[in-house]
């Protein structure tokens, strides 16, 4: 058996998003928030708007992975959790790509309650200065 390795991982979430993100242009996006009236009321506090949250979705990167992918049921994919720093908040995402026969990805976002590890950020290349 073959051992997992950071650049697997580093692929391996790269591969997720571009099919997430693939999903996510098309009208058969389903947002939700969990819990529903904590994380709505959080990210209306900060402004966002169903444009503005999607810009944001689109700009997720390998190194925004927390963790996964996480068996859910037998009937879902895996999920995959990511974070993004936004405004004075840390953005938490839980995806999803929904069954495996409807073409929809499933997100549930909320404020992080406490601060997220990013495992893929340090692989990232470090830039000097």
């Amino acid at each position: 058996m073959k051992n997992f390795t950071a650049t697997d991982a580093v692929t391996s979430a790269g591969i997720f998003l571009t099919e997430f993100k693939a999903r996510l242009v098309t009208p058969l996006v389903f947002f939700c928030t969990a819990p529903v009236c904590k994380g709505l009321k959080a990210l209306c506090k900060l402004g966002f708007t169903n444009h503005n949250l999607t810009e944001h979705l689109l700009a997720l990167e390998p190194t925004d992975f927390v963790q996964g992918p996480t068996p859910v049921t037998d009937d879902m994919p895996p999920l995959w959790v990511f974070g993004r720093n936004i405004y004075t908040s840390e953005l938490r995402v839980e995806v999803s790509l929904g069954p495996i026969h409807h073409p929809y990805a499933c997100i549930a976002y909320s404020v992080s309650e406490r601060p997220m590890t990013y495992p893929l950020r340090q692989l990232a290349p470090k830039r000097n200065p």
